[in-house]
Formats: C-alpha cells, structure tokens, sequence
C-alpha cells in the first residue's frame, strides 16, 4: 500500500512588523497636527473651546485613533481578521463629524484635517496581502541592498518631510501656532521627523558613500538648531528645519532612482510634462502668495481663491486680475508676482535645462527632445543653442526696454529706487506678455505720454512672435547669410507677414471705428500710437492706455478676434495662434479654388497639419462658448455684470490676453474657478492639454473611409 503524500502549501507571507510600525507611525503622527488644527479655532461656548486647552470630546476622538494606531503595531501580524480592520477604519473616521462642526469655523482648517484622516484611514485600513507585497527587509550592514528594495523607507521620509512643509505654511507663515499646547504639538512632530529622517540618512547616505551630501544635511541642521538657539532667531528655526527635511526628501529620493525614473517618464511624454510643470508652480506660487506676508498691510485681505487666481494668471501670462496688483501686494508678493511671470514666459524646462548647462551637467537626449517639441525644433543638436539663446535674448531685450522705462518714470519724478523697480517689472511683464502693471489703470493715466505705449508695445510684439522666430529671424540677418541668399524657414515668413498684417489691419481698423471714440481729438500722431498699441496689446499682453469700457462696439467685436488669434507658437502668448488661423484661411482658400490640399509659397500643406488647425480652432471654440454659458448660468447679471462683458472676459481668459472691462474682480468664486481653468488651457493649448490625456497605445484598426454630406 503506498503511501499518498499531500504537498502543504506554505504559509501566506506575513505583513512585515517593520513596515506596521512605519504605517502606525503615520497614524500617530497625525495626532499632533490635529491638536494645531484644534487649537487653531477659537471656540470658547462651542465644541472646540478656548484655543489653549483641548476639551473632553476631543480628547476622546484623538485617544481612540491612537488605539487604532496603537492595534496596527502591536496587533497579530501573522493574521489579522476583516473585523479589525473595519474597526480601525472606523476608529479613523471618527473625527469627520468634528471636521464638519470646524468647516464653519474655518473651512480651510477643516480641509486640511479632512486630508490627514484620508491619509490615517489609508494605512489604518490596509489589507495583509497588500502588506505582504511590500514587505521590507530589515537593514543590515553586511548585506547589500539596491536602491529599489529600499525604495519604502523613501515614502516614510516623504510624507513627514510634507508635514512639515504644511507646518511651516501654517505657523511660519499664518501664524495659527498661538497657544503653548499648538507648539508643543509642532515641536512634537518636527522633533519626529528629524529624528526619523537622521535614522535612514545615516543608513542609506552616510553607509553607502554619499558624504557631501551627507555634510550638506548635517550643516543645515547645525545652522537650524543655532539659529533656533538665538532668541531672534527661533522664527527661523522652523522654516530652516522644513528646508532641510525637504532636502532630505530629494536626496533619498534621488538615491532610490525615483527622480530618474520620473524624469524618463516625463520627457516620453512632452505634453504632459508641460501640463504637469505648469500647474506644480501653480500651486506652489499660490500657496506663497496667500501668505500674509505676499499681502499689502495698507491692503485688502487676499484670500485663498485670489492667490490661486494670481498665480495662474502670473504664470499663464494673462493678467487678468481680481486685485490691484500695486496696493494689494507687498514688495514681497509683486516680486513672487514677477517671477512667476518669468517662469511662465521662458518656461519650465527652458529654465531647468539652462540651469543644468550652467552648470555644466549633461541634460540628455530626452530633455532636449522634450523641450525641442514644446519650442518646434526638430533638430535635437539645435536646442542647446536655442535655449542659450531664449536666455540671453529675455535678459538682454528686458534689460533694454527696463532701462528705457525707467528714464521715462524717472522724468515723472520717481525716486531712482522706485523708478528702478518699476521699469524692470513693467519690462518683463510686456516682454512676457504677461500685461501686469503695478498702476490701478494700467497705463491710462499716462496715454500722453508716448514713450511707455511705444517701448512696451515694443516688447510685446518681441515676445509675442516666439523664440524660435527670432532665433531665425537673427541667424539670416548676418551679413554673411544674406550674401549666401539662404532661404527662410516657412514657418517663420508665416509667422512674421501674419503678425505684420494683423498689426497693421488692427491698427487701421482702430483708426477708423474710434475716430470719433476714444481717439476723438487727439495729434495724429498720438491717434495712430495708441491704435497700433491696441491692435499689439490685444493679441498677447493686457496692457492699456485708453478705457476699455469706452470702445465702441465695433472695436469690441475686433477685439475679440485679435484675442482669439494670438500671437507665434512657441511664444509666451495664448490663442489659437497665428499660424493656426493661417492654415485655416489657406485650407477655405483651397476649396473655394476646387483643390483638395492648401498650398503656400510652392508647398503643399500636409494632411495632418490641416487637421491640427482645424482640431484646435474647434476646441478653442467650444471652450469658450462653454465656458461662456458656465458664466450667465452662474454669474448674477447686472450693470457691472453683462452678458457682453463675461464673454470678453473668457476670451481674454482663453487667449491669456489680460485686457478686461472690469468684470473679473465681481465674479463670484465658481466663476474665477472657470477663468482659472480657461487661462491655464489656454496657456498650454487645448490640443496640448489633450494629448497629454491620451492613452499611449493607438489602435492598429483602421476603418473604412466614409463619405458625409457637409455644407
């Protein structure tokens, strides 16, 4: 009789002790951001109470999470039934009721509490299979580890290095620490994660051969407890502590390969790179300029909308704007203003991969790739020269322009100092063609005076035909070019005869419907200038010399049509850009004449370029006629709210012109949400915004072609 042996199967993995200890952890470092989230609201006969004690109902809710956090740790590893999950994610959504009573105290304190008990309820919920895949072998000196075994350690680091990051906001910067129980909760937490964050710098840094970077840490945070022991000094202390953990983070982030991998990822995909650069320094512009210290004292008061409102419309170069940006901005706050304007004008990757030249670092072939198809430079050899010269050309055309301006504010009687700042900033905002001025109506007050419509009508048009037109356009002016007859590049004779002609058609068009408008009685000469800065300002900046609300009304209809075409790709304008509308008049100039394809200059244009403009002629349309009926949908209608004035406004939003009848400062929150998104998709462009949404993968099928009745 043989013997029937049954192979057992080994037993499930079991959920790695240290990596409960890392989710507890999270879980109790949660504790200490509620009691500043809790002292924050003053609630004397309510729930909360006096700001320096926490009440009974409190306490209790904090206590039971910490049990839960507690249970995670110190519970079977080995097999955890369902029901004490469910109970730990019960116990972590026990304070959404208390959420609920703070969001009419504070509703962004209340935000913010909301996220961290998303983010408890997250690990305390977590199954022993999802464990199991991520368990972490514990470190041991005499056995090596790649980057990606300890690519964990790497989230805890993180997410307590955020933590701070969003402390220092809070304290640093709102001041919301009051009360010795909110700092002690602060000391508690920052205490923590330094300790925390020591532990796997000295395991993975030190050990493995990193040592400046590891000295460079180690000085920040000598430099950190030094300022902090100096009584002057302590509010520092913490801002010091939130850059050195945020150092920490990238360094341990870069060791575990994660910021290569990101970057490889990103530069496959252009669009989205552009998409996701964009709205990261969106964010970060706005959470810094809704810092008290971005507002005026003298000032109104900035809220959370208004700085993200700003910051987008900073760094998409619109200059729409809900405040004036002179009286209700600090020093501090206009200069975050004007250097949003220059990122956004030069562009992310232009300013990362100039960064690396500078210093001498290799940028690779997938950088250069990647900003050669946001810039329309197909030759990957060619993007190193442009990017030098996108840099020196925004320097030396600012500077230029700066140095004017600030002889003709200096003839007003500004003091040097004065003159000095307002010149630089008017001259990167017109070169940008960002159209913020630190005046309350713009240039208006100052429309007898040429100088200013002039030189900043100057910049714009610079800035508005795109580098790479004016890299050519300086490559074929050498004289050595001009004798060797070296043809243009089609895109730039487009470029250049389309702006000239709408320029100039813009100009004349103005002459005529405002000759008895708003240029009634003025030299001739004075007319004709502020008519071509019209035409100028209003396909890219959003500066005026003359009352917007005083055109007539067949300027307004012009208007609109300049705004919607924009300027050159590759340019800091919005629109669906000139040579887009260029290919759309060649493609209707081909049917009328019976031929399939438009042709122009002896060439023929290709099938894909005619669907690109008509793709995104469609797009921009829809997007403001939607956005249009968003706002008389929402939007209480009245004398400082017409119908005619919403749409100029979402035009403007969408070409990221600037100009405005002065409706954007009455739209309530919902409708700067709207003008928010318009002016980002219109900075980036709605094809742009979409591909990068795409799926990667095409589907091999190709279908039958079918013929429809249009027209």
């Amino acid at each position: 009789m043989t013997k029937v042996t049954t192979e057992r199967r080994p037993p499930a993995p079991t959920p790695s002790r240290q990596r409960a200890a890392q989710q507890a952890l999270m879980v109790f470092m949660g504790l200490p951001i509620f009691v500043l989230l809790v002292t924050a609201t003053d609630d004397p006969q309510g729930l909360f109470g006096t700001q320096d004690v926490l009440t009974l109902p409190v306490a209790a809710l904090l206590s039971l999470q910490a049990l839960g956090g507690l249970h995670l740790w110190l519970g079977p590893v080995t097999r955890q039934r369902p029901a004490a999950l469910w109970l730990r994610l019960a116990l972590s959504l026990l304070p959404v009721p208390l959420l609920a009573v703070m969001w009419g105290l504070a509703w962004h304190l209340a935000t913010l509490g909301l996220l961290v008990v998303l983010v408890q309820a997250f690990y305390l919920a977590r199954s022993p299979a999802l464990d199991a895949a991520e368990t972490l072998r514990p470190w041991r000196r005499d056995q090596a580890e790649s980057p990606a075994s300890l690519a964990p350690r790497f989230g805890l680091v993180w997410r307590l290095a955020a933590g701070v990051g969003v402390l220092v906001v809070l304290v640093s910067g709102h001041g919301i620490a009051r009360t010795p129980l909110a700092w002690s909760a602060v000391r508690v937490y920052v205490g923590l994660a330094v300790l925390i964050s020591l532990r796997y710098e000295i395991a993975d840094l030190v050990l493995t051969g990193h040592r400046r970077l590891t000295w460079a840490l180690g000085l920040l945070l000598a430099l950190s407890l030094a300022v902090g022991l100096h009584p002057d000094g302590r509010p520092a202390l913490l801002p010091l502590l939130g850059l050195r953990q945020a150092v920490a983070a990238l360094a341990l982030w870069h060791h575990y390969g994660g910021a290569g991998a990101l970057w490889r990822r990103l530069t496959r995909n252009p669009a989205g790179l552009l998409c996701l650069s964009f709205a990261l320094v969106i964010v970060v512009g706005a959470l810094v300029l809704d810092l008290p210290a971005a507002a005026s004292p003298a000032g109104p008061a900035i809220g959370v909308v208004d700085a993200l409102f700003t910051a987008t419309s900073a760094l998409c170069v619109t200059g729409l704007v809900v405040v004036d940006t002179g009286a209700a901005f600090s020093t501090f706050g206009q200069i975050v203003i004007l250097t949003l304007i220059q990122i956004g004008g030069l562009g992310v990757m232009t300013i990362s991969i100039f960064v690396a030249l500078l210093l001498g670092r290799d940028t690779g072939l997938e950088s250069e790739s990647a900003l050669g198809a946001m810039l329309g430079e197909d030759r990957t050899r060619a993007v190193r020269r442009l990017v030098w010269f996108i840099v020196g050309t925004t320097v030396v055309t600012e500077a230029l322009g700066a140095l004017v301006l600030v002889a003709g504010f200096w003839q007003e009687g500004m003091t040097p100092s004065r003159g000095l700042y307002y010149g630089i900033f008017h001259a990167v905002s017109a070169f940008c063609n960002a159209g913020f001025a630190l005046f309350p109506d713009s240039f208006v007050s100052r429309d007898r005076r040429l100088l200013f419509p002039l030189v900043l009508s100057l910049l714009i048009a610079l800035g508005g035909l795109g580098f790479s037109v004016l890299h050519v356009a300086g490559r074929r002016l050498r004289p050595q070019r001009r004798r060797r007859g070296v043809p243009w590049p089609l895109h730039t004779r487009l470029v250049l005869a389309g702006s000239t002609l709408l320029w100039l058609g813009g100009m004349a068009c103005f002459c005529i419907t405002e000759r008895h408008g708003v240029l009634a009685g003025r030299p001739l000469p004075e007319a004709l200038t502020h008519a071509w800065f019209l035409s100028v300002t209003a396909r890219t900046a959003g500066f005026n010399t003359v009352d917007m609300t005083a055109l007539h009304p067949a300027t307004d209809l012009i208007l609109r049509g300049l705004m919607v075409i924009g300027a050159g790709p590759g340019s800091t304008a919005g629109g669906i850009k000139v040579t887009t509308a260029a290919v759309l008049v060649l493609i209707v100039l081909a049917r009328l004449k019976g031929r399939a394809h438009g042709t122009i200059l002896g060439r023929r244009l290709d099938d894909l370029t005619a669907l690109n403009a008509v793709s995104v002629a469609t797009l921009a349309l829809a997007l403001v006629a939607l956005a249009s009926v968003l706002l008389l949908l929402t939007q209480p209608l009245g004398a400082e709210l017409t119908p005619a004035m919403l749409n100029f406004e979402v035009i403007s939003a969408f070409g990221t012109v600037g100009l405005s009848t002065g409706a954007t400062p009455h739209l309530n929150t919902f409708g700067k949400a709207v003008v928010i998104v318009l002016m980002f998709v219109g900075r980036v462009g709605p094809l742009t915004l979409l591909v990068s949404m795409r799926p990667r993968r095409r589907s091999p099928v190709q279908y039958p072609v079918a013929n429809v009745m249009v027209g």
